[in-house]
C-alpha cells in the first residue's frame, strides 16, 4: 500500500495531465506500445519500459505510429530508440518514468516543507481552525488525512499553475 507521500505525488502526477506511453516485451521477438492515463511511482516490470509525455492525444498519436515500427524492433533499446525518433519528429516531448517519479516526489518533499514552515512560524492556525470546525460538524476526525488533504489542494494548485 502507498505511503501518504506517494500518493500524493501519484495525485500531482494526476493533476498535471501526464500520461504514460508503454512499450511491452510480448516475446523475444516482438513488442507492444500502449498508453495510460493512469502514471503511478510502482517501477515498471523488467518487460516494459514508461515514458512520459503531457497529453493523452499527443500519446495516442506515439502509441499509433510507434506500433506501426516496433514490430522490426529486436531489443528494448531499438524500441525506446523508435519511440524517441517518432517523438522528435512529432514535436512531442517524453520524460523516462523514473524522472517523472523523482520530480514528483520533490514536490511533494517541497510542499512538505512549506507545511513544517508554516506549523513553525505559527502560519497554520487558519488550517487548526477550519479542522476544529469540520470536526465540530463531525464533518471529519482524522487530523494527518485532512492535513493529507490540504496537502493535496496545494499540489493540485501547483500542478494546474505548470
Amino acid at each position: 500500500m502507498p505511503t501518504r507521500n506517494e500518493r500524493l505525488a501519484e495525485h500531482y502526477i494526476a493533476q498535471t495531465g501526464i500520461v504514460a506511453v508503454q512499450i511491452d516485451r510480448i516475446n523475444l521477438a516482438s513488442f507492444k506500445a500502449t498508453w495510460s492515463p493512469v502514471v503511478t511511482l510502482a517501477p515498471p516490470p523488467t518487460s516494459r519500459r514508461i515514458f512520459c509525455c503531457a497529453a493523452a492525444n499527443d500519446a495516442a498519436h506515439l502509441v499509433a505510429r510507434l506500433s506501426q515500427e516496433i514490430g522490426s524492433a529486436s531489443d528494448f533499446p531499438a524500441a525506446t530508440a523508435a519511440l524517441h525518433r517518432i517523438a522528435i519528429a512529432e514535436g512531442v516531448g517524453i520524460t523516462p518514468h523514473e524522472i517523472v517519479a523523482d520530480r514528483a516526489r520533490a514536490v511533494v518533499a517541497e510542499v512538505n516543507e512549506r507545511f513544517d514552515l508554516m506549523r513553525k512560524n505559527y502560519k497554520i492556525r487558519h488550517i487548526n481552525r477550519e479542522f476544529k470546525a469540520l470536526r465540530a460538524k463531525g464533518a471529519v476526525t482524522n487530523y494527518a488525512e485532512f492535513v493529507h488533504g490540504k496537502k493535496a489542494e496545494m499540489l493540485t494548485a501547483l500542478a494546474r499553475a505548470v
